[in-house]
């Protein structure tokens, strides 16, 4: 049973149901909860966000109960963290053989989507509660949020730089270099020491300098982790959004916190 503190805490408000037809209704799921987002379709500003630690199995009833099924949305994009997931060139792609590069299990689904503007595929496996939230939402866009991740920084735009993205105890790293992506990979992150460990390992990896800019993202990104890795890295970044987006008022957190969410705007 979903417990009344979710399903009164998630209730869609007065305000937002009467202007649902002109809104855009983000859904980001991951392994510790979700994010939901309101986004205005013409400025595409976000005007109200919000984090909420739930079991994924809960999810679909809590959005049903809050009443965030039943108004039509202008649109809807839903997005969701994979358990794992690989990138390989277009040409050894085969959509029957997925198995051959993620292992299936018995709670999960394999997935895969192209990457825009690129010749690659991105093979996913994800919790089999994600079809049971799309499923409320017949018209809405579904993507794994790795696609979308690698859709705002094409390595053609970027120089030098490692991007980082940590949410759920899962850290995402890209390492571009000279517009070239030479690092993509996943790696569980539990501590400070990890996320430390594994960028460390990158950069060493790929013999790049301590100066290198390091762009941090997401809900798992703490002081701590900044106060740590600004003592061994000289350009440590928290990311920002891009010039012109605003966020709502009611958001008291940094906008690298609820980056997860506000992709579904920028990548609109």
């Amino acid at each position: 049973m979903l417990s009344t503190d979710y399903a009164h805490s998630m209730r869609l408000s007065p305000e937002w149901l009467a202007q649902a037809d002109h809104l855009h209704l983000g859904i980001h799921v991951h392994s510790e909860g979700l994010f939901l987002g309101l986004f205005e379709m013409h400025s595409k500003q976000p005007i109200w966000m919000m984090d909420m630690p739930i079991l994924s199995h809960q999810i679909a009833q809590a959005l049903q109960q809050g009443q965030w099924v039943q108004p039509f949305f202008r649109k809807v994009t839903i997005s969701f963290s994979a358990e794992t997931w690989t990138v390989i060139p277009q040409s050894f792609f085969d959509a029957e053989q997925l198995s051959i590069w993620i292992e299936p299990t018995t709670n999960a689904m394999l997935g895969h989507q192209s990457i825009p503007q690129e010749n690659n595929i991105l093979i996913h496996r994800h919790s089999k509660d994600i079809e049971h939230i799309a499923a409320l939402y017949p018209q809405a866009q579904v993507n794994c949020a790795i696609k979308m991740w690698l859709q705002l920084s094409p390595p053609s735009e970027q120089s030098n730089v490692l991007f980082a993205w940590l949410e759920a105890e899962k850290l995402c790293l890209q390492l571009i270099h000279h517009g070239q992506r030479i690092l993509l990979n996943q790696f569980d992150a539990k501590s400070t020491e990890d996320v430390l460990y594994f960028i460390s390992a990158a950069l060493q990896q790929n013999a790049e300098s301590q100066d290198l800019p390091i762009v941090l993202m997401g809900k798992g990104i703490g002081d701590d982790l900044i106060e740590t890795l600004s003592h061994y890295y000289t350009d440590v970044q928290l990311w920002k959004t891009p010039l012109g987006l605003q966020l709502p008022p009611s958001c008291v957190l940094p906008a690298h916190y609820y980056y997860s969410i506000l992709m579904h705007t920028l990548c609109a």
